[in-house]
């Protein structure tokens, strides 16, 4: 049986490329139909059909409200964040619709349709991990594995060194790889040797991005044109995507001259802006100095210096800025590395693992990819003492994979039959600051437990990253239903609906006809599942697993969830109020209400003594003069006070003496 065809594909957030290692065992990027060696990642939505790649960014500046856009950044989330004709769309939908026509174009050139190994930012948790893998199930992809951006840009460049090549006696480096592209930043200290590449940090932020260059700018083009019209091309969409258009295509042309003649218009009013290099420059710096700060920490974490650095290792069409070659040299004192094409190192490299995967023992290719953990995983905990959420981590960031550990999960009641554990991504110790990414659901335990009966929950990330997990009873070994939970995502019928509206060809109109169904699942499954954090912090220990546990040991649940979050914010978080957070903000304010009524109080009464109305005896206070004009409370009348003295012996609401009355009519109160 002839070796499957593989690729290896970069997903970005402006573009895709697709490369496959030739018969003479080097990799190449594939080129589609056109002729182009990327494809623009833009999705065009018509009633009947889909338009994807250069054909949608034709007309997403005509069509903002039917085309999708930078939908990257929403992997992970409830919907693309930009609706399209008045309707939330799964962002895993959306990159489906890009990804099916290129492998339907692969099928057709290949004479088989491909398998894939998908590369993913570093900085992605595991709900985005699962959001891409299940648009490419819906794309009908086969994915043979999932590989860091930064790890197959270094891929590639040990292939452009010799690294891969039998008995290479090159020596070993370690490379800063800078990844900037158009939604986020990965940075990563990786160690190639021969045969053998080995993260050993890594760093990066979904919020730092190409297209955050081309919104500062197009924001300095739109108050430039607003000054010279006294109109606000930003309160258009289509003009909007015009905006940002132009702003992009500035970018790139700073990136090779000193400045840019940037045409804005609308409506009948148009300006040509002369944009400087440096200005942009002194626009953007903010984002080149957070950039900076992260490559800074990631060195950190690596437990290395700079000397210690070969080469740096520039990835992505945001890293062509000259700027960030610059601020790099200075930061490190490095050259960056030649040979290696910016917008092609992470297919390449992609490619090159896709290749391995699928050859095994008998690829030519002799190399080792060692990844590790980009973020901790932990488990929330209710802390009784304080009543706040906590993170508990149970494997840390930097961990090395495969690897695993064993935390103890605790009844809280006898007799209880299941037990709810909500998962966490993040380095914070408090929950709200963390990415709810799931929730696992440990059923059917034996009847009978006491109160404080601990189980055995075992986590363990593969090679590639995946998460799965497994229950036992300690002390028997008896296995215990575990199911993973999404707060929000694709359920497996969702993703067949969905696969096959694609293979049928439809458009918009059966999209839109499909979405209330998945919808109302998803509010159900939701509703069942909502868990409840643990009230006693898990124990953790190392797990017992031998060195030959494979990547997929039998019994465990695979990790497949995916989750709402701010954006952002991070964004998949989960801010929502408990009874309990409630009830103390609202006491919280109760109190502060009634103490800064009280003060205010008493510094009036500093001010005029007539209005200490019952002769409050505290200190600094003087007592009110004796006069028949004293000011008496609004809405109280004084039978009423004194009768209600004469039954409780204080006076309303304070605990203080009665004090003395006199039989004077003209005095309401005694001075004393």
């Amino acid at each position: 049986m002839p070796p499957r065809h593989a690729v290896g594909i970069d997903l970005g957030t402006t573009r895709v490329v697709v490369a496959r290692v030739e018969k003479h065992g080097r990799s190449s990027v594939w080129r589609d139909p056109q002729g182009d060696l990327s494809i623009p990642a833009a999705v065009f939505f018509e009633d009947n059909e889909i338009v994807t790649g250069r054909g949608a960014k034709l007309v997403a500046t005509t069509q903002p409200g039917r085309t999708a856009e930078f939908y990257k950044r929403d992997l992970g989330q409830a919907a693309y964040s930009r609706a399209i004709d008045g309707e939330l769309l799964p962002p895993e939908l959306v990159e489906a619709c890009l990804l099916k026509p290129i492998f339907d174009d692969l099928d057709s050139e290949l004479g088989g349709r491909p398998a894939a190994a998908l590369s993913l930012p570093a900085c992605f948790n595991q709900a985005q991990r699962r959001s891409r893998i299940d648009a490419a199930k819906i794309a009908g992809v086969e994915v043979l594995g999932t590989i860091h951006d930064p790890l197959a840009a270094a891929l590639a460049l040990a292939e452009t060194q010799g690294y891969l090549v039998p008995n290479s006696d090159k020596p070993g480096q370690r490379v800063l790889v800078f990844d900037l592209g158009g939604g986020k930043l990965d940075v990563a200290v990786i160690e190639i040797k021969p045969g053998r590449l080995r993260t050993m940090a890594v760093g990066g932020s979904d919020q730092i991005g190409g297209r955050d260059w081309d919104v500062l700018l197009a924001d300095y083009l739109a108050d430039q044109f607003a000054k010279q019209f006294g109109d606000d091309p930003r309160y258009d969409m289509v003009s909007v995507r015009r905006l940002l258009a132009s702003a992009e295509e500035a970018k790139h042309t700073l990136s090779a001259r000193q400045q840019a003649r940037v045409q804005v218009e609308r409506g009948e009013d148009a300006a040509a802006i002369i944009v400087t290099r440096d200005a942009f420059e002194d626009l953007t710096a903010d984002l080149v100095d957070r950039s900076m700060s992260i490559t800074n920490a990631t060195l950190a974490r690596s437990g290395i210096n700079w000397r210690d650095v070969s080469t740096v290792l520039l990835v992505g069409g945001g890293a062509r800025m000259p700027v960030i070659a610059k601020r790099l040299r200075e930061l490190t004192g490095l050259e960056m590395a030649a040979g290696v094409n910016p917008d092609e190192a992470v297919a390449r490299g992609a490619a090159l693992y896709a290749a391995g995967l699928v050859a095994g023992k008998q690829s030519p290719l002799h190399v080792e990819v060692v990844d590790i953990t980009a973020h901790s995983l932990g488990l929330e905990w209710n802390d009784p003492q304080t009543g706040r959420q906590e993170n508990v981590v149970v494997i840390a960031r930097g961990s090395e994979l495969p690897c695993g550990t064993i935390a103890k999960a605790v009844t809280d009641e006898e007799d209880q039959s299941t037990i709810r554990l909500q998962l966490l991504e993040g380095e914070s110790r408090v929950a709200d600051e963390c990415a709810r990414i799931a929730h696992l659901i440990i059923s059917d335990l034996p009847a009978g437990l006491p109160a404080g009966t601990a189980i055995d929950v075992y986590y363990h990330f593969t090679t590639e990253g995946r998460l799965q997990v497994k229950a036992k009873m300690p002390r028997t070994g008896h296995a215990l239903p575990i199911s993973v939970r999404r707060d929000q995502g694709l359920g497996d019928s969702e993703i067949a609906d969905w696969k096959n509206l694609l293979a049928s060809g439809q458009g918009l109109k059966a999209i839109q006809f499909l979405l209330p169904k998945h919808g109302q699942q998803r509010e159900a499954e939701q509703a069942e599942s909502a868990p409840a954090p643990v009230s006693t912090p898990p124990p953790v220990r190392p797990p017992k697993l031998p060195a030959s546990t494979p990547a997929g040991p039998s019994g465990l649940e695979e990790f497949a969830l995916k989750t709402d979050a701010p954006a952002s914010a991070i964004r998949t978080r989960n801010r929502g109020l408990t009874p309990r957070k409630l009830a103390i903000m609202i006491g919280g304010y109760v109190i502060s209400a009634l103490v800064g009524t009280a003060i205010g109080y008493y510094i009036l009464m500093r001010i005029d003594p007539s209005y200490n109305w019952w002769n409050l005896r505290l200190p600094g206070l003087r007592p009110p003069p004796a006069s028949s004009h004293w000011h008496q409370p609004p809405g109280i009348r004084t039978g009423a006070l004194e009768a209600d003295e004469a039954s409780r012996g204080t006076l309303p609401g304070l605990s203080c003496p009665r004090p003395a009355r006199h039989d004077h009519p003209h005095h309401g109160r005694d001075s004393a």
